[in-house]
């Protein structure tokens, strides 16, 4: 939710980033400055079905449902919920694709004072158990295809109930799954509840936590990271665009560059350095992470939070901004984010594996595709067809290298530290 925006020192004013120059080049349309309602998330589908309640919301193999049939599948469900036991403040995890099934359990959550915990669909089931014991989640809604797996899990996790769906479910063909031992049909679920009988919720607008994310995305001529929810800039419509740019922050966001070193001075125009940001739609922090979050949201002197976000950028004189380097050497596979640490961690899991470093390289149809440069145990063997299927077992399919190659050594620094940087110019020095 938007705060009043600080008044601006002396001192503040003399910096090209409080001066706004982006403002100057916003399509005509577009106010700098927005108002963001205090209400809670649910109450967005709650007025809608008010306004227009027979207007199609869906559209989804062959078959429509209307903002009111949302509504009014959404209540049920949130019913159905809280005869579960679900209550303000727990986790429950959604792992479905684009389907009506993800709008009705999202609200239904969210009209709980209930946190969403994403889950891509995509994941295999060590990374599903990651994200189930980190987040606490108490109930799961996934497809049936998918619910083995879950299954397999419950007992690592604090996961009660998992609910199953079909595809097929929503479709012209109105199929739910067949019966699963030990799950709950998310048709039946609807069904048992004639009339919604839903619990007084008190929500906190500003403090309580609606959503857990642990996937991510890129955006199309902009930039944004999960933590600011996902936007920080885009590229105007009409106005000037700049090759190589990701455009300007949207309404209401601020922005400045400090210097590598200390994070504390803004660094002038055109000079690089760790691009921050500050507005309505950073994150409150990283769930049970209170280091991590020390790290990423750190108020001025005037007290204000800004998110660090870990990628080198720099600024024009117009306010545009250019990122030099990604966060973390992030390497994205067809929109998808891949961090190398957890693609390094499965390989250490492999008995050969003594070293192991992942770094993303061009590909013409993905945009990147991983790559992994591996050091064998003396004495051991493995080939680069064992190591993927190796991955495969513990990575989601864009995540699994498309190329290992197993080398003596890995450049490392004077501490031993691996240069990730170096095996990106090697191979771009191959191509």
């Amino acid at each position: 939710m938007s705060k009043s925006r600080p008044t601006m020192s002396a001192t503040a004013l003399e910096s090209p980033y409080a001066l706004r120059p982006w403002l100057n080049h916003y399509d005509y349309w577009v106010r700098p400055h927005m108002n963001y309602p205090r209400r809670p998330l649910h109450e967005i589908l709650r007025i809608t079905a008010v306004e227009v309640p027979d207007r199609p919301a869906t559209a989804f193999l062959g078959a429509h449902l209307t903002f009111s049939q949302i509504k009014e599948q959404s209540d049920k469900l949130a019913t159905a919920l809280s005869r579960l036991g679900i209550a303000k403040s727990d986790r429950v995890g959604i792992m479905l694709p684009n389907c009506p099934q993800y709008l009705v359990a999202a609200f239904a959550v969210l009209r709980l004072g209930a946190t969403i915990v994403n889950i891509n669909p995509l994941y295999t089931p060590r990374e599903i158990l990651v994200v189930a014991q980190d987040s606490g989640m108490r109930a799961l809604l996934t497809l049936d295809a998918l619910a083995p797996a879950v299954l397999a899990l419950r007992e690592q996790t604090k996961i009660e109930n998992t609910i199953i769906t079909s595809l097929a479910e929503y479709s012209r063909a109105a199929t739910p799954p067949a019966a699963i031992a030990g799950t709950l049909r998310f048709a039946d679920l609807l069904a048992e509840v004639d009339e919604p009988d839903l619990p007084r919720v008190e929500i906190d607008t500003e403090e309580d936590v609606a959503v857990l994310q642990y996937t991510g995305g890129t955006l199309n001529e902009g930039y944004g990271l999960s933590e600011a929810s996902p936007v920080t800039h885009s590229t105007p419509s009409l106005a000037r665009r700049k090759p190589g740019s990701i455009g300007l922050p949207i309404p209401d966001t601020d922005m400045k560059i400090v210097d590598l070193e200390t994070g504390t001075r803004e660094v002038t125009v055109g000079e690089e350095g760790e691009l921050c940001i500050a507005g309505p739609q950073v994150m409150k922090g990283y769930w049970n992470r209170p280091d991590e979050t020390a790290i990423a949201l750190r108020p001025d002197a005037e007290g204000r939070t800004w998110l660090y976000t870990g990628d080198v950028a720099r600024m024009d004189e117009d306010g545009y901004t250019y990122i030099v380097q990604r966060k973390k050497d992030m390497i994205i596979v067809s929109g998808f984010n891949v961090y190398p640490s957890e693609v390094e961690g499965v390989l250490y899991m492999h008995p050969a594996v003594i070293e192991a470093a992942v770094i993303g390289v061009p590909d013409a149809y993905r945009g990147e595709a991983v790559k992994a440069c591996v050091v064998l145990k003396s004495g051991a063997t493995a080939t680069s067809e064992e190591l993927k299927e190796h991955c495969e077992g513990g990575l989601a399919e864009f995540k699994v290298p498309r190329e290992i190659e197993i080398r003596e050594s890995l450049p490392k620094t004077a501490v031993g530290k691996i240069l990730h940087r170096v095996l990106r110019e090697e191979d771009q020095t191959q191509d």
